[in-house]
């Protein structure tokens, strides 16, 4: 990752994690054991999931899932 700065540390339970912030200043904290393909997944899920939400239109009423 271009650009990328963060540092390695301990959590809590002592495993090895990596905090830094995103650019748009979300402040993160990834465990070092998460496999790079279940990361890569989550990040291809998320790009879509932004894309998507972009491209809806404003003002446009979204379903919400309801209980039954």
């Amino acid at each position: 990752m271009a650009g990328f700065q963060g540092e390695v540390v301990r959590n809590s339970q002592g495993r090895e994690v990596v905090r830094f912030t995103t650019a748009s200043g979300v402040r993160a904290v990834v465990a070092t054991c998460i496999p790079q393909e279940a990361l890569d997944k989550m990040a291809r899920s998320l790009k879509r999931k932004l894309a998507s939400s972009q491209t809806s239109q404003v003002g446009a009423t979204r379903q919400v899932p309801t209980e039954d």
